[in-house]
């Protein structure tokens, strides 16, 4: 899968490109790790992940909805705080999860931080394509390393198409 709106991003230091399957995120595009990520007693996983995207106009808090949705199936989840976010002209949305999942019986705690951003679509620029990034940690680590997916969001930016 590739991206409507081609993008630029810088990882914050020490953090490392992931194959998204061997990180055990097939589905997503790009996935970057902490070096200490399964370190600690919690061996989760701290990463900064793009997970997809959608075209069709809808706006960046129903996408944001239709993830709770799809995250209920499969985690007991509590919404911490929702935002929107941007502009008129380019809208966002973001919102904090507490995610308790099973890891062959074990149960795992996460924080996941999930920011939507609306940019137009190089192909028609009248349309907007929303991109999806997730920052995903133990809660003992999120105050420590939320500067960093803070970091990364600010150097994304669109690529035009030449």
């Amino acid at each position: 899968m590739t991206l409507p709106v081609p993008i630029s991003f810088e990882l914050p230091n020490g953090w490392f490109p992931a194959d998204p399957a061997e990180a055990g995120a097939p589905g997503m595009l790009f996935v970057a790790k902490h070096p200490s990520s399964s370190m600690g007693p919690d061996r989760v996983s701290t990463n900064i992940s793009i997970s997809g995207y959608r075209r069709d106009g809808v706006d960046p808090a129903t996408i944001a909805d239709e993830s709770l949705e799809r995250l209920r199936t499969g985690a007991t989840v509590e919404v911490i705080k929702r935002t929107p976010a941007g502009s008129s002209r380019a809208p966002g949305f973001t919102q904090l999860l507490g995610l308790v999942v099973n890891d062959n019986g074990r149960e795992v705690r996460l924080l996941q931080q999930q920011v939507y951003l609306s940019m137009p679509d190089v192909d028609d620029p009248h349309k907007r394509a929303t991109v999806e990034f997730m920052f995903t940690c133990a809660p003992r680590r999120y105050q420590e390393l939320i500067g960093d997916f803070v970091q990364f969001l600010r150097t994304v930016t669109p690529v035009t198409r030449r």
